[in-house]
């Protein structure tokens, strides 16, 4: 069974609710003998509401930060050089940590594929110019 995470959080909710309002019932029951129908039906429909207001807000905010993450990985090469020297605040969140770190990682893997993209060319100029003395010494020997 493949669940959505929405799925799974919204289940708990709805559990986490139930708990708290059987948990109601039980505190009514025990202690004064009446069930009192209105105020857990009114605890189950706050907790309830304010447990999905609270998991829609955490799960959208921390998804936006992770997608854009995986966005400027994803897209690394594209991006020019914005920042070439990255400091980290001990007062920034993780989240913004990690960003800055993924930036410079990004930064990082781009300085080295110029490296070894000129590294490549240096080669094969010197290939060619080795097989080309090569060839030279070749026609000398045929002469």
């Amino acid at each position: 069974m493949n669940y959505s995470y929405k799925i799974v959080l919204l289940i708990l909710n709805v559990v986490l609710a139930a708990v708290l309002a059987a948990s109601m019932f039980f505190y009514y029951f025990f202690s004064s003998g009446t069930i009192n129908w209105t105020i857990i039906a009114f605890t189950f429909c706050i907790s309830f509401l304010s447990g999905l207001l609270l998991l829609v807000l955490i799960t959208e905010l921390l998804l936006k930060k992770i997608n854009s993450l995986y966005s400027r990985v994803k897209n690394f090469r594209s991006h020019a050089d914005e920042n070439s020297s990255l400091t980290i605040n001990k007062n920034q969140n993780e989240i913004q940590r990690l960003n800055l770190e993924i930036s410079a990682w990004a930064d990082d893997r781009k300085n080295e594929i110029e490296r070894l993209k000129k590294l490549l060319l240096i080669r094969l100029i010197s290939f060619l110019q080795h097989s080309k003395n090569q060839k030279h010494i070749l026609l000398k020997r045929k002469n």
